[in-house]
């Protein structure tokens, strides 16, 4: 049974390396029952500070964006599915809130955020591994909000994976750009025109960026 998605809003290029939103939602196979979208992220950053021209590791990132505890950048995240209807609407979104701390001062960076889901049959959670927790308690990861996720590989059966990633790119530290330093996004695969659908057949990630745009304000 093979996963899909349908964006319902692209992410957009601001300035200083925000950027709106990259919204999704799941498009469950037609044959399913019940069962569960399982979806393991990795989110990377590669960030400097243009006044001191250190770098952040993944465990100051963690912190500036108010996460206490060990970084949990990587994990598997479900949604529940069951009589037709998929857990929180079946919406994912990717972005980094701008209110944090971690644009509170000027830099030069990249993110990139990976995914990669599936479909699985059953009634419950635990089948794949007793670790899942909600909310960033014991294994789970505060990144997937009032989902269940874990930390810790599951254990899941062998499927085709919907795979997607979005590349997040800026730098502050130019101040001769003209442009007044707009962030540069790459999605892969490229988002279709009229937001259709995305399924595994279409999923490969490419190896270079599929598109870059920036929106000036």
């Amino acid at each position: 049974m093979n996963l899909e998605y349908t964006t319902l809003s692209n992410p957009i290029g601001l300035m200083h390396g925000k950027f709106e939103p990259w919204v999704i939602e799941w498009v469950v196979p037609h044959e399913a029952i019940r069962g569960f979208v399982i979806q393991h992220i990795s989110t990377r950053f590669t960030v400097q500070r243009c006044r001191t021209k250190d770098t952040l590791s993944p465990q100051e990132i963690w912190k500036l964006l108010g996460h206490n505890g060990e970084e949990r950048f990587e994990f598997w995240e479900a949604w529940r599915f069951q009589q037709g209807v998929c857990e929180r609407g079946g919406t994912d979104k990717w972005c980094i809130c701008e209110t944090t701390d971690f644009y509170a001062f000027d830099s030069v960076g990249k993110i990139e955020m990976i995914g990669s889901a599936a479909f699985y049959d059953g009634d419950d959670l635990r089948a794949f591994g007793e670790q899942w927790r909600s909310k960033g308690a014991n294994s789970g990861s505060p990144a997937s909000g009032e989902l269940m996720s874990t930390i810790k590989p599951p254990n899941l059966p062998d499927r085709p994976k919907c795979e997607r990633r979005l590349i997040i790119e800026w730098d502050s530290c130019d101040y001769s750009s003209t442009c007044d330093n707009p962030t540069m996004i790459a999605v892969i695969p490229q988002w279709p025109i009229n937001f259709g659908r995305r399924s595994i057949q279409n999923s490969t990630l490419q190896k270079s960026l599929a598109v870059k745009s920036s929106v000036h304000s």
